[in-house]
């Protein structure tokens, strides 16, 4: 379903189409249940970044950052994407993508990627 949702992003004509399309490919991986998706979500790509703490945070706020425009998109409040967040949640996107499949064997279902993702946020 992600990478279903990640190739409608890549071939929207619209930018806030892209944006909506891009967030919705990490929701897909990083949501389940109750948990607020804002947090999960930004925690969840950064968590699975190869950087160093000080850049996780920075990432993480601007994901959130991000995540209120999607909200906003959604909610008919905004009506455009301001590029440079479009750019940033792409290669964020993109480098997640990367890593997930590249670990595709580590993990035999969603609930366990999750669970590894939450020893890994409480370790």
């Amino acid at each position: 379903h992600a990478l279903h949702l990640f190739g409608n992003a890549t071939a929207a004509a619209l930018e806030t189409d892209r944006f909506m399309n891009l967030m919705m490919t990490l929701e897909a991986f990083l949501t389940v249940g109750d948990a607020p998706i804002n947090q999960s979500v930004a925690e969840g790509v950064v968590i699975s970044l190869a950087v160093p703490v000080a850049e996780r945070v920075r990432l993480k706020k601007e994901l959130q950052r991000c995540y209120q425009t999607r909200s906003k998109i959604a909610h008919g409040e905004q009506a455009s994407v301001p590029f440079p967040d479009l750019c940033l949640l792409e290669d964020l996107t993109k480098t997640f993508l990367v890593a997930m499949i590249q670990r595709r064997n580590q993990f035999t279902s969603k609930e366990a990627f999750l669970a590894a993702l939450e020893e890994r946020r409480l370790s």
